[in-house]
């Protein structure tokens, strides 16, 4: 398979960019411009219904790039080059698929969203803005941040991670962050007034990002204005993944407003999956469990070397396949089932999460 692509729960497959930390545990990718039905300056696979293109058109996009993710709906804000984060509850799942004035409903001037919900898409619109997909396997979260040069200088991805330290307890040395197709230093020229903003927001670092051109212009270096950002918010290099794609360089692939007016947009997406794959937790890994009438037998076991949980307590056994009284399937702590005994009672709780100890 083409390493540019990956496979599509739709009939056919749309061509997909993934992030490195892509996979079972999260979906994060990028549209390009191919598989869909838009014609013209939006060929073929346009997701923006702002930019002039055929309504019906946008909707099958929408619609297939859904189905290629194996998700019922897209969750679509109304991006305004702000600084607003929304975490996205089960109120808010799906909200925008249907077009702007959804968007602009529930999630009016909103460049960020975030969220811990299994199967809901979010989607960042971009065509030269850099899509930022945040994921955090820890404490399972994703997010997605729309940063053009004023959503950056405003401080969107920095919000976006605030937002998922607030809500979620995500901490920074666990995230992984991935840049996704963004206009390249090179083709990005902006004016005095756009170059003295990023000095605001970057003291220490604009005389790296702009690049003098001509009088009263200078380039602006985005993707490495974000990465500023992300090192100073504790993310390690080591977890940051740009593509290093110049969307202007590369239209043939990506929607670009600097090459081209009118013209589509593509998307960045995150979306946790909505059944948890099914892989053991690796032999000695420490957990506990919680969730639903499980917190009450809040206890911590150690993988053993068949890949069973083996409880620390006596006085409760395990199978060595782990099936009894506790199944549990993914690296990212997520379980099927639980029963757990106690000195007069035993528990069941449907869907408990394992936490790491």
């Amino acid at each position: 398979m083409d390493p540019g692509s990956v496979q599509t729960a739709a009939p056919g497959k749309l061509p997909l960019r993934p992030f490195p930390f892509h996979g079972d545990a999260v979906t994060a990718v990028v549209t390009t411009r191919h598989g869909g039905v838009s014609t013209g300056a939006y060929g073929s696979l346009n997701l923006g219904d702002h930019v002039g293109d055929d309504p019906a058109a946008v909707r099958e996009n929408r619609r297939r790039l859904a189905a290629a993710l194996g998700a019922e709906r897209l969750t679509v804000a109304d991006q305004r080059h702000g600084a607003r984060v929304a975490v996205i509850s089960p109120a808010l799942a799906g909200r925008g698929h249907d077009g702007g004035a959804d968007a602009r409903a529930a999630l009016p001037e909103t460049d960020a969203m975030v969220t811990r919900l299994p199967g809901v898409a979010l989607v960042t619109l971009v065509a030269d803005c850099a899509p930022v997909v945040l994921f955090d396997p820890v404490e399972r979260a994703a997010g997605v941040a729309h940063c053009g040069r004023l959503g950056t200088v405003k401080g969107t991805l920095p919000r976006a991670i605030e937002a998922m330290r607030d809500s979620f307890g995500s901490r920074p040395e666990n995230l992984l962050a991935g840049i996704g197709p963004a206009i390249g230093a090179a083709s990005y020229e902006i004016g005095d007034e756009q170059a003295a903003q990023v000095r605001e927001a970057f003291p220490a670092g604009a005389d790296a990002l702009l690049r003098p051109t001509r009088p009263g212009h200078a380039t602006f270096d985005l993707v490495s204005a974000l990465l500023l950002q992300l090192r100073a918010a504790g993310i390690a290099d080591r977890n940051i993944h740009p593509m290093g794609i110049d969307t202007r360089a590369s239209t043939r692939d990506f929607f670009s407003d600097r090459a081209a007016r009118p013209c589509g947009r593509f998307a960045a997406v995150a979306m946790l999956p909505a059944r948890a794959p099914s892989r053991p937790l690796p032999a000695g890994t420490r957990w506990s469990i919680a969730g639903g009438a499980c917190d009450a037998w809040l206890r911590t076991y150690t993988f053993n070397a068949e890949g069973g949980p083996a409880w620390k307590r006596p006085s409760v056994t395990t199978s060595a396949s782990g099936a009894t009284p506790w199944d549990i399937r993914t690296s990212t702590g997520r379980s099927s089932r639980c029963t757990g005994t106690g000195a007069s009672r035993r528990t069941w709780c449907a869907s408990p999460t394992a936490i790491p100890a």
